[in-house]
């Protein structure tokens, strides 16, 4: 580890992130053996809405904020990285997402800075038919001198599609923060359950995720039509927004689940609303559109029961009836028939909910993910 007298400096550059309590935890455990250096590329006109770049400010990191719309900002973009970068004498650069990729991998390479890319999100090429995007991932991989991959699928993924070497690849897990988690403010708790009409005999299904066709809520939706018809007592909560919304609102009136199923758009605060939930539902379409699955580990250190496809983290840690109820893909008849055998069934939802905060505690350690980090950047250095 770096001493404080040769701290190294590190630059993220990151992009379409407005929240995320993964990035604050890994920089608070990171940042007492770098100097950090933090750089939010974003389209979002309202600042308010950009909660990581307010947190950091508030934390008294050197954060930047850079607007980002167009091809013509791109090139303002990158010579003000290239500047931020040699006027503050960056040693690594290590970026996220489309436009943190592409344009701080590109100013990185023009200062001949170490490059380190976290790969998120890596079937997007393929999930929105995009010869662009893959053009922007075959760049960005092919100039990153090394790539973090948060599950072994995603790096077999992108091996295989991009025919990448193995050792330009690491595999570093999201991690957990403890404590954030057993303090939750149940006054906060409460507020939600008000503000939401969750009532003492309801029965409440919940779904943290954007609303992307692959994420599987129309499933889930589906699924509710057969739920409530044997139990009336149960709703779905779902949160988060995106281009799925008013197609998913229309389904639901299809379906006439509207007294049943709610489009709740985003919380600020995410912990306090897992508490809100019986049951837990994470059903992405296939084994490799998830490239991790944050939402997966947070309501299993809650002690959720969860309801999942074997999709991004599941692949690697879900076990069917030890810590999670595993349903196929695309499949709402197996997920209303396990909403309906764990609803009959409270003593399983305990054991499923308990045994995931285990297994999350096991495998998640914040620590251990800075460390591989850590060890990342001395490789680099030394090469």
């Amino acid at each position: 580890m770096q001493s404080k007298k040769s701290k190294i400096k590190v630059a993220f550059i990151i992009s379409h992130t407005n929240h995320s309590l993964q990035w604050e935890w890994f920089l608070d455990e990171l940042n007492k053996y770098v100097d950090i250096f933090f750089i939010i590329l974003t389209h979002e006109n309202d600042l308010n809405k950009i909660t990581l770049y307010n947190n950091l400010k508030i934390a008294h990191y050197q954060v930047k904020l850079i607007k980002v719309s167009n091809f013509f900002s791109y090139l303002y973009t990158i010579t003000a990285l290239v500047f931020f970068l040699l006027k503050n004498k960056i040693d690594i650069v290590q970026t996220e997402m489309p436009h943190g990729n592409l344009l701080g991998l590109f100013a990185a390479f023009i200062c001949g800075r170490k490059r380190v890319m976290t790969a998120s999100n890596v079937t997007w090429f393929k999930d929105f038919n995009s010869k662009k995007q893959y053009l922007i991932d075959k760049f960005s991989y092919t100039i990153a001198h090394k790539i973090i991959c948060q599950t072994q699928t995603s790096a077999d993924i992108i091996i295989k599609e991009f025919n990448l070497p193995k050792n330009k690849i690491k595999v570093i897990h999201h991690a957990i923060k403890p404590d954030e988690y057993l303090n939750v403010s149940h006054e906060e708790v409460q507020r939600l359950k008000e503000k939401y009409n969750i009532r003492k005999d309801d029965f409440v299904l919940g779904m943290i995720a954007r609303l992307e066709h692959w994420k599987g809520h129309l499933y889930a939706i589906k699924a509710m039509k057969n739920v409530v018809e044997e139990y009336p007592f149960a709703k779905l909560l779902i949160f988060g927004e995106g281009p799925e919304k008013q197609k998913l609102q229309e389904l639901i009136n299809q379906l006439n689940l509207n007294q049943k199923v709610f489009l709740c758009g985003f919380e600020k605060n995410i912990l306090p609303l897992y508490l809100l939930f019986d049951i837990q539902i994470h059903v992405p379409i296939d084994p490799f559109c998830e490239t991790f699955g944050i939402t997966i580990i947070d309501g299993m250190m809650m002690k959720r029961p969860f309801i999942l496809t074997r999709s991004g983290i599941a692949h690697d840690i879900a076990q069917h009836q030890y810590n999670a109820w595993l349903v196929n893909f695309k499949d709402d008849k197996s997920i209303a028939n396990a909403v309906k055998y764990l609803i009959e069934h409270p003593e399983l939802r305990i054991k499923l909910g308990e045994n995931a905060q285990k297994t999350v505690l096991r495998y998640f350690s914040l620590s251990e993910k800075v460390n591989r980090h850590l060890e990342l950047y001395q490789q680099l250095l030394i090469s």
